[in-house]
Formats: structure tokens, C-alpha cells, sequence
């Protein structure tokens, strides 16, 4: 499957893996293959300032989420032979030592058990014996199962059945609760996963400094982001904001959405801390969306071009 030219939008890129340093999950990249994908379309590839300045070129920007260790190692190498700049967009709980993210439980997931499969079900039998079972019956489980497989078609009916109840039935706290119990059962330190996985605050200075554009993705990269007040909204970027400024010494002015997700005040917290532009995951657009189209650039998942 190749690039779409019908419209400037971003690649979105998160994990990639080798033999010997960083582990192998579904969608990720191995260094050859970001190699030829890159060699192939480097004439439509544009620079961040340049991709910015013109958005009605149809050509491609490539971006990073999430801040990750193995985006530098492997990726960034290719992007310096290639002279081609890209944007980072970075959750700064990721500075946190002993903060649970969403990488610690993928690396769970991919890495420390067996298989994904075995994750869930670990995962599973212990949400069955929790008092939360009954919460289930008040979501529509078949609209958002059609709905995650619209927006992430490569999600696997188990990874579905997680998302759901991650980020629809369980609160933050409860589900965090569960993995704690599952990090105890395999004798994990957080702290150690974080340090083998994320970009260090040196690492983000770096990128800076080699004219890679940083951005926002929100503070804690909250599974409840969708669900969250204007305030606390606010919060989370003028947070990440504040911090990646203070690192960087440099504005921050482009964003994209953890895990995508938007609230209808979204739009009003980005135009008021002077955000120029922000990412969505995928290529779909509400009526709502069209008239804030600043806001709203396209990216495709790499998963869905290799």
C-alpha cells in the first residue's frame, strides 16, 4: 500500500525493535525497514517548518509519539542520513520515575509475558473477580468495538476487549490497580522499565538542538483523556507546555491528541496557549472538526502502509 497524495497529512510512528536492544511487538519497525520506507518517499517527505508553511501541498511530515527511547536509537539515526527533521510529540509524565504508562503495560504485554494473548487473560480473570463486571452492561460494547476497528483496523478482538475496558468501563485508578497487581505477580520495577524504554530529558534537549520539532501529547497521557473538564484539560497541556518550554527554551506550538482522543473544549485549550497546529490519529473528521482544520491534519498509522 503506498502514500495517499490526496491532502498534506503526518506518518505516525511509535515503537521499533532490534536483536539485541529493544523487543518486537505488532506494528513495529524494525531500523532496515524505516530504512527503505524512508528511501522510497524521501522526495514527498517534508520538514516540519516547511510542511507547516504550505498545508495544501499533499505531501508527508513524519511524526513520533510518545517520547520513546527506541524512536532514537533506531529511527533517528535514519532521519540524520537523510537530512530529514520530523516532530516528537511527548508526554512529560514520562520524566516521572515511577509514573505507570501506557509503555510499561505494553512492554508487559510483549515482553514479559509470554505472549499478548496471556497478558489478557492474566489481565481478564483478575477484572472478573473485581466488583466493576456489572459495568459492562452499561456501555454499548458493539458500537465501540465497530468503532475502535474504524479507527485502529489492525487492533486484534482481545486488544479491542482490553481498550474497552480500559477506557470505558474501569477508572484510571481501578485499572492501574489491576496492573500493579500484574507488575507485583512478575517482580517489575517500573522505574527500571521507564528508564530502559523512554527519552530522557537530555534526549528531548537533543532533538531540540538538531532542529527536530517538539510538541505537545498532554502531561500524563491519560487512557480518560476524552472524559476530562476544560480545566483539567487545561491543565494537562499548559503542564506538558510549561515543562517542555522550561527544557527545550524554545515555544512549543504543535500538538497531537493522546491516543487520539478530543473533547468538544479541546480546540479553545490549544488556540488559548498559542498552539499553532495539532495532529489527529487517523483521517477521520467530524462536521466539528472541518471548521478547525489547523487542528485537525491527518496522519496515517505506518501499520497501515508496511
Amino acid at each position: 500500500m503506498g502514500i495517499k497524495k490526496k491532502e498534506n497529512y503526518g506518518i505516525l510512528f511509535h515503537h521499533f525493535h532490534s536483536k539485541n536492544k529493544f523487543y518486537s511487538s505488532p506494528g513495529s519497525l524494525t531500523k532496515k525497514k524505516f530504512n527503505d520506507f524512508i528511501s522510497k518517499y524521501k522526495n514527498q517527505i517534508q520538514n516540519p517548518n516547511n510542511f507547516f508553511l504550505d498545508l495544501k501541498k499533499k505531501k508527508i511530515c513524519l511524526t513520533f509519539d510518545d517520547g520513546l527511547k527506541c524512536q532514537k536509537d533506531i529511527a533517528l539515526p535514519i532521519l540524520k542520513k537523510y537530512n530529514i527533521k520530523a516532530c516528537f510529540f511527548v508526554p512529560t509524565s514520562n520524566f516521572s520515575k515511577n509514573f505507570l504508562s501506557s509503555e510499561t503495560i505494553r512492554y508487559l504485554k510483549y515482553k514479559i509475558f509470554k505472549s499478548s494473548n496471556t497478558f489478557y487473560k492474566y489481565f481478564f480473570e483478575i477484572f472478573k473477580k473485581t466488583k466493576y463486571l456489572s459495568k459492562l452492561n452499561k456501555v454499548n460494547y458493539s458500537k465501540l468495538e465497530k468503532n475502535i476497528k474504524k479507527h485502529s483496523p489492525y487492533y486484534t478482538k482481545l486488544d479491542i476487549q482490553h481498550k474497552i475496558l480500559r477506557d470505558f468501563v474501569l477508572s484510571e485508578a481501578i485499572y492501574k490497580k489491576i496492573i500493579f497487581r500484574v507488575l507485583k505477580k512478575k517482580n517489575c520495577n517500573i522505574e527500571k522499565i521507564n528508564k530502559k524504554l523512554l527519552m530522557s530529558k537530555k534526549d528531548i534537549v537533543k532533538l531540540a538542538k538538531e532542529g527536530h520539532e517538539i510538541g505537545l501529547h498532554s502531561h500524563s497521557h491519560s487512557f480518560k483523556f476524552y472524559k476530562l473538564s476544560y480545566k483539567n484539560e487545561f491543565i494537562e497541556f499548559n503542564k506538558n507546555k510549561l515543562i517542555l518550554e522550561n527544557l527545550i527554551k524554545k515555544r512549543i506550538t504543535t500538538a497531537s491528541f493522546p491516543f487520539g482522543y478530543k473533547t468538544k473544549k479541546s480546540y479553545k485549550i490549544l488556540k488559548n496557549l498559542k498552539i499553532d497546529y495539532a495532529f489527529n490519529k487517523n483521517f477521520y473528521k467530524t462536521k466539528n472538526d472541518l471548521k478547525y482544520q489547523c487542528y485537525n491534519i491527518s496522519r496515517e498509522n505506518i501499520s497501515n502502509l508496511i
